[in-house]
């Protein structure tokens, strides 16, 4: 298995590879194969065991063996003892061996992790009960709406609204640029090309920077729920998989939660982020809303994240790495705008914010241990209305001041709380890109866990 993961990958099994395995639904793992080996290539894998198997049976049938042709040897009990003896230290050490293998190392940590994971459930309730928030209640004329977008595998680095690209992939964004009450931010790292380490750090208190364990950790909802909203989590991911775990965990502290792929109307059809926008239309207008919508963004088979209909670059269902990803890009562009407009006309929208949980990079085969900085740039904004921006007129200055600042999503949690305007004992505002004591800067920020620096970017982005 190692030789032939790395013939492919150039890299050693590592626990993040297992740890995707473990994230895998059956959905994702027929993406995978289809993409990295084609109609074509599993065809000839199952004809390869076919072949074999008929092969076999073949041989087995040239003769039929009977018990007179066979030679029956007897064993002594001395032998049959010492047979024994050395059969059961094999399975036994063997067994054991087996499980101390590189490979199997990694996916017995794995599933560690996913247990430690589990025991947010045990602690939740007491941490949530410790939990303070001022004001506990919105300030806002009305009843209003708190949005957050999280994409998936969106690199900034090949968005039209960053860069000079040959397709312009993200208009919409690009013309809010200029509009005063967005803030695109510039420079937003991931914390780690990997969903959920990526998201278990953005949606809770944990960060690269301190040490505390996701299952003792408070959430965005939580924060919410405190701040006096009722909570909305909305989500095109999928439900099922292993390392979904942390992510579903925080999710269903929601008060209302639901994904897409257990939509009966969609079994059978893909899912895509515009199917999202009919899931808003169960929010209460008339009740102050927190809600999160996570979408499956640029997601890899990238040609399967947006309606052919909507194909922009190159031709439907024409396979085109680059090619799709723009699509997808461009369609995240289209239904971003869409949610922002609802929200708008019917929710008394008062802020939204977007962020990546990382990027992606269509030139090159996608790897968790071994992403360039093109896969760790992420896009991030954050809209305010014009009643935000009177009622909250001097942190909104500060945050059109940070837009070139640099920050590590991982850090998403204490954003939330400053935009949502709070005070917690469990928020570091120092933490928080939109505040004033932000203390970070690209010389003390670091990514995949720790293990890199922002300055070993060598091609940073220019401010804008």
């Amino acid at each position: 298995m190692q030789i032939i993961y790395f013939a492919y990958y150039k890299y050693p099994v590592t626990e993040d590879a297992s740890l995707a395995l473990l994230q895998t639904n059956p959905g994702e793992a027929k993406e995978y194969l289809l993409l990295n080996f084609g109609f074509t290539g599993l065809a000839g894998i199952v004809i390869f065991f076919i072949a074999l198997f008929m092969t076999m049976y073949k041989l087995n049938s040239l003769q039929e063996i009977t018990a007179d042709k066979i030679k029956i040897s007897s064993f002594g009990k001395k032998s049959v003892a010492v047979l024994s003896v050395v059969i059961l230290a094999t399975v036994g050490y063997g067994a054991k061996m087996f499980k101390d293998t590189g490979v199997m190392k990694t996916y017995v940590a794995a599933g560690d992790y996913f247990t430690r994971a589990n025991n947010f459930t045990v602690y939740h309730k007491e941490n949530f009960n410790n939990l303070t928030v001022t004001p506990s209640a919105p300030v806002f004329a009305k009843p209003s709406t708190i949005i957050i977008v999280i994409g998936e595998s969106a690199s900034s680095y090949y968005m039209s609204a960053y860069s000079d690209t040959q397709n312009d992939n993200t208009p919409w964004l690009r013309n809010m640029k200029k509009n005063d009450n967005f803030v695109v931010f510039t420079h937003a790292y991931t914390s780690k090309c990997q969903t959920v380490p990526a998201l278990e750090r953005a949606l809770t208190e944990k960060n690269q920077y301190n040490d505390k364990e996701f299952n003792q950790s408070l959430t965005v909802i939580d924060i919410a729920k405190k701040a006096g909203y009722k909570t909305y989590w909305f989500s095109n991911q999928g439900y099922i998989g292993g390392a979904d775990t942390p992510i579903t965990l925080v999710a269903k502290t929601a008060d209302h939660a639901e994904w897409l792929s257990e939509n009966k109307e969609l079994n059978g059809k893909y899912q895509y982020d515009g199917d999202l926008l009919k899931c808003l239309e169960q929010v209460n207008p008339e009740e102050n809303n927190f809600v999160v919508l996570h979408f499956m963004g640029s997601h890899e088979d990238c040609i399967n994240r947006y309606p052919p209909e909507f194909t922009k670059f190159g031709e439907p269902h024409k396979f085109d790495t680059v090619l799709n990803y723009d699509n997808s890009l461009a369609y995240t562009d289209y239904v971003l705008q869409q949610v922002h407009q609802y929200a708008i006309n019917k929710l008394n929208l008062q802020a939204m914010l977007y962020f990546s949980d990382h990027g992606g990079d269509p030139y090159r085969k996608r790897h968790p241990d071994v992403a360039g900085f093109k896969s760790l740039q992420v896009p991030m904004f954050v809209y305010v209305s014009d009643e935000y921006k009177n009622l909250f007129k001097e942190s909104v200055e500060v945050f059109k001041k940070q837009k070139n600042a640099y920050f590590t999503n991982d850090m998403i949690y204490e954003v939330v709380c400053n935009l949502l305007q709070i005070q917690s004992n469990h928020y570091d505002e120092s933490n928080s890109l939109l505040n004033s004591k932000y203390k970070f800067t690209r010389e003390t920020l670091t990514t995949n866990l720790g293990t890199r620096k922002l300055t070993e970017d060598k091609e940073p982005r220019k401010d804008d």
